[in-house]
């Protein structure tokens, strides 16, 4: 990560920073981007709009997260939340800054509830780019 990018994260006063996807377990080639996480405190939360503001940059895709919602697994995603929170939590993320909070997280439990309603959400992704690449949208698909 470059050293601006990683000092203007810091700069706004999360609790931690961590960086998951394939940057995190050494799977990334030329074409990866940077996925960052930041947990900050719910009263001082930043929103993803103002640090797009701040790091314009497409290589670094920032998602930012109120500390309540990571610790009682209700996050504001469209992915399904277990699964989502579960691979945070399983070793996908390293914290480069601050207090280690996706550490200490008790895994969330996952249904079969869970993995039905992320498999249709996949299949629906996937039929989207297939539809989208029929209409020669490559960039899209």
């Amino acid at each position: 990560m470059n050293q601006d990018v990683f000092e203007m994260l810091q700069e706004m006063n999360p609790i931690s920073i961590f960086v998951y996807g394939s940057q995190s377990n050494n799977s990334q080639n030329s074409k990866s981007d940077f996925e960052i996480g930041m947990i900050f405190d719910d009263e001082k939360y930043v929103s993803r709009a103002e640090i797009r503001k701040k790091v314009p940059d497409k290589n670094y895709n920032i998602f930012p997260f109120r500390l309540s919602e990571i610790q009682n697994h209700t996050l504001d995603t469209p992915f399904q939340k277990s699964i989502y929170i579960s691979s945070l939590l399983s070793g996908n993320s390293k914290t480069i800054y601050g207090e280690n909070i996706l550490e200490n997280i008790k895994q969330p439990v996952i249904t079969k509830q869970d993995l039905l309603m992320d498999a249709s959400f996949n299949l629906g992704y996937a039929l989207s780019a297939v539809r989208v690449m029929k209409e020669g949208m490559l960039d899209l698909a």
